[in-house]
């Protein structure tokens, strides 16, 4: 950890004078390793750490990086949504299906590049804790915990112990949801979808 204006933020290092990899490698504690997150409690860390992560010069919104799966996991529906809609435009002319991705930093077809906003995507609708972190018991599961309430969605994912969560936002609302097994029910935390100002 290191201190920013009287405040923890996760630091890359223990020492470092200068950060040089193009991803923003503070935040791999977040993503993928799951130590941070709205499901342990830490969101906020995670956002003081995005406002302040040392490498300006890192990616954004392309190939690997994982900014928006960040927002996400902090709880932040503006911040992941934003990031994820300019990821999401960026296709490129050079490839048979533009979707693949652009060429640069990889080459062409970078599908890495829809990949990571894909899990952006599926965290932004479902975050769960982790066994490791409940002494093997079934964790919590967030429902919408960064999902802003003018995109409309229909869809069914995974979970984990081979369960699955279904919902539907239309309009605003949250028109239904549902998790199985059943027994999960208990489990879920439904949180308010985001509501930009006007």
């Amino acid at each position: 950890m290191r201190e920013v204006d009287g405040k923890q933020v996760i630091a890359p290092a223990e020492q470092f004078a200068t950060q040089k990899n193009s991803e923003i490698g503070e935040l791999y504690p977040v993503f993928p390793f799951s130590l941070f997150g709205l499901p342990q409690g830490s969101q906020d860390l995670v956002e003081r750490t995005l406002r302040n992560y040392t490498n300006k010069g890192a990616l954004r919104n392309v190939c690997w990086a994982q900014q928006e799966i960040h927002w996400a996991l902090a709880g932040n529906a503006e911040e992941s949504s934003k990031n994820l809609a300019e990821r999401f435009r960026i296709t490129t002319p050079m490839c048979r299906f533009p979707l693949f991705g652009r060429e640069g930093p990889d080459s062409c077809p970078d599908f890495d590049h829809f990949g990571a906003g894909s899990i952006a995507f599926q965290r932004m609708l479902v975050q769960e804790e982790r066994e490791w972190q409940t002494a093997g018991a079934p964790g919590k599961i967030y429902l919408f915990p960064a999902w802003p309430a003018h995109w409309d969605v229909d869809f069914k994912l995974h979970i984990s112990n081979g369960g699955t969560v279904t919902g539907r936002v239309k309009n605003g609302k949250v028109e239904q949801w549902d998790v199985t097994p059943a027994s999960r029910k208990k489990d879920v935390i439904l949180k308010p979808l985001w509501q930009r100002a006007p």
